[in-house]
């Protein structure tokens, strides 16, 4: 499988952030799209694209349903995305994170893999390290801190286990702190981002803490070589570089690209108990294994996540 024209592809998670992204770029390169959804769940990222995508509906829980719904979608490359994604340390999202995140998985590998599967992408997350020492690496031992990023441990071993005894064509990444066009909520970059362009305050901690920042299109880019690359089958992959940024570099730089004018200070907010002071991995795999560089310097990613922002909040009245 060298390119994606004319490819059935089944993407699941395609209405969230990463997952919407990853669609609008295989429509691109011609692919054939189909997207797996659960029943109400919004599809206002992909709104403008609908009518070139089939929609496919189950619940990843419902195996019954889920066989039903991929009956006839023939697809020949899986970009797994979809997920609980509820990161607090409380037992009380165990179960809800295991069903949807290891049962989901499992089922759904059951329900693809019956036919002329080439790749299956599967997505971890950088959350499964946990308090780690720095900088993280594919050969550490995961210290999982939440319900959420265990979850995501058993299923990354699970598909790992798959490969090796049945060589299905199984790949899982572990993209690290993605930003871009479509992703809201509270994450710190399109919150501050929110904040500035509305005129309203600041909320942060001191910012002392490094992450590392990546714009959506090379973390699409990543999903896309691991897919076409037959030595990565098998393998657990950190999409990331190990470039750190301070929380407080970032608030800065779009401060003074959205030309911020309130008076403002960080330190309003307290570190989050546990806080990890560093958190960026080490790279090499995917440089190595995947030929994977990031083109977006975090300056060039801001701008355009802060130019998408304004339209979008034109566009929706907020």
């Amino acid at each position: 499988m060298n390119d994606f024209k004319n490819l059935n592809v089944l993407v699941t998670g395609a209405t969230g952030f990463i997952g919407s992204n990853l669609v609008r770029v295989l429509l691109q390169k011609g692919a054939k799209v189909s997207i797996l959804k659960r029943p109400k769940s919004s599809v206002w990222r992909l709104k403008d694209i609908l009518t070139r995508i089939k929609i496919l509906e189950a619940d990843l829980r419902d195996k019954h349903h889920l066989q039903l719904a991929l009956k006839n979608s023939h697809s020949r490359a899986i970009f797994h995305l979809a997920a609980c994604v509820k990161r607090e340390p409380s037992s009380s999202l165990i179960k809800e994170n295991l069903e949807t995140n290891v049962w989901g998985t499992t089922n759904l590998i059951d329900c693809v893999t019956k036919g002329d599967i080439k790749s299956f992408v599967n997505t971890g997350t950088c959350d499964e390290y946990g308090d780690n020492p720095v900088p993280f690496n594919e050969k550490q031992r995961e210290n999982p801190l939440s319900p959420y990023a265990a979850s995501k441990v058993a299923a990354s071993h699970y598909c790992q286990m798959l490969t090796r005894t049945t060589g299905l064509p199984i790949i899982t990444l572990r993209p690290f702190l993605t930003y871009g066009p479509y992703q809201t909520g509270e994450m710190l970059i399109p919150d501050v981002v929110t904040s500035c362009l509305k005129s309203l305050p600041i909320q942060a901690t001191l910012g002392q803490q490094t992450r590392e920042f990546h714009y959506i299109s090379d973390i699409v880019n990543g999903f896309l070589l691991a897919a076409t690359n037959k030595k990565a089958i098998g393998e657990i992959i950190d999409l990331g570089t190990g470039e750190e940024h301070t929380v407080k570099e970032v608030i800065e730089m779009i401060v003074e690209l959205t030309e911020y004018r309130l008076k403002w200070k960080l330190g309003n907010l307290p570190y989050r108990e546990n806080e990890m002071f560093r958190f960026y991995c080490q790279g090499d795999k995917a440089k190595k294994l995947l030929k994977w560089r990031p083109k977006t310097s975090l300056k060039d990613g801001l701008i355009k996540t802060i130019d998408w922002q304004k339209k979008f909040s034109k566009s929706n009245k907020i």
